[in-house]
């Protein structure tokens, strides 16, 4: 009896273990989410207390659409980066939803987005050189060398 005892009990554990972590699973994939900007309505950059607000046109939007689509960005509510995002601000309207993004300055190459009152950190997907001289030719402050 002691044998069935231990086996039942051990099942049970296995049982229990498994589930959280099936659960767990599914409740990290609810704080993800992809945001893909191309073919935006349009761009504007300022620098972080909304000064040289600049619309960006052509081959630059075309760039801080790709530079800023983001593939399973995660939920601030499950994990935030120990990045500053403190400099430029970028504001992406497509499809009448307004998202702000915010660079990391720091060579943490990630980005802040907020959307619907959420934020979300994701991985930037393209040059920093090349965003950094699309701010320069805009006249739009760089603080972080």
């Amino acid at each position: 009896m002691t044998n069935k005892i231990k086996a039942v009990t051990s099942l049970c554990i296995l049982s229990v273990v498994v589930l959280i972590g099936v659960l767990m699973s599914f409740g990290s994939k609810a704080h993800t989410q992809t945001f893909d900007f191309k073919n935006s309505d349009s761009i504007s950059i300022g620098d972080i207390e909304g000064n040289h607000l600049t619309e960006i046109k052509g081959a630059d939007k075309t760039f801080i659409e790709n530079f800023c689509s983001v593939k399973n960005a995660v939920n601030g509510n499950v994990e935030t980066p120990a990045c500053f995002f403190d400099t430029v601000e970028i504001i992406i309207v497509k499809d009448n939803e307004t998202y702000i993004i915010y660079p990391s300055g720091d060579d943490c190459n990630n980005l802040a987005i907020d959307y619907k009152g959420e934020s979300y950190y994701g991985g930037m997907a393209d040059s920093m050189v090349t965003f950094k001289s699309i701010l320069r030719k805009n006249n739009i402050p760089w603080y972080w060398g």
